[in-house]
């Protein structure tokens, strides 16, 4: 088993640090150079590059990768295109949620029309149904007013009916049905006179010629 004991390697400038110093040397050692366009949208005029690096101090000092002081470089090129694939994809993507949502928006605006003709229809059925009722309860009932013949004075009635002598005694059953309206026949009585022979006007019997 070793007993050797491992020796901590002491920690360098971090590489923020680093930057930072090689910015600061690039804007002292640098050579002048047109802005780049980071730069010039900032506003900043004075930058400096190595002849070999393809950096700015200012690009250096803010971590930019796309600094173009040198012109359309290779690098820079390849940079710009992978940007641009990156937006292309998004934008594809972007695209077809949007062509998604105006599908169903549009299959949802059917939807909601088709339920509004429905309704509709339901509404007008119901509209009708309750018009025939309303026809069918103001006219009038043949049950509403039933004949009144259970409270008709049957005795005040048949006053007067010829014929017929309503006796005293309250269990006398009057007639009933259609024979109640006819008026009765009076059949041939003893006191009644025979009926006169044929040639006869008072009912004696003919006389003979020849007696």
């Amino acid at each position: 088993m070793s007993n050797r004991v491992k020796k901590s390697t002491p920690k360098g400038p971090s590489s923020t640090l680093r930057r930072q110093n090689l910015a600061a040397a690039a804007s002292i050692f640098g050579d002048e150079m047109l802005p780049c366009s980071s730069c010039e949208a900032l506003n900043i005029s004075d930058c400096r590059v190595f002849k070999r690096s393809s950096k700015c101090n200012h690009c250096i000092s803010s971590g930019r990768s796309d600094c173009d002081i040198l012109g359309l470089t290779p690098a820079l090129t390849a940079s710009l295109r992978r940007q641009k694939e990156k937006l292309d994809a998004e934008e594809q993507k972007a695209r077809t949620t949007m062509l998604q949502a105006a599908s169903k928006l549009s299959r949802v605006d059917t939807q909601r029309r088709a339920l509004t003709a429905k309704f509709r229809r339901i509404a007008a059925r119901e509209e009708r149904l309750i018009e025939d009722l309303e026809r069918e309860e103001a006219q009038p009932s043949s049950t509403a007013n039933p004949p009144l013949t259970s409270s008709l004075d049957w005795a005040s009635a048949m006053l007067g009916w010829p014929g017929q002598n309503l006796p005293d005694d309250p269990s006398f059953d009057l007639p009933s049905g259609p024979d109640l309206f006819l008026e009765p026949v009076a059949g041939p009585s003893r006191s009644s006179p025979p009926l006169a022979a044929p040639g006869s006007s008072d009912g004696s019997p003919p006389v003979s010629q020849g007696s």
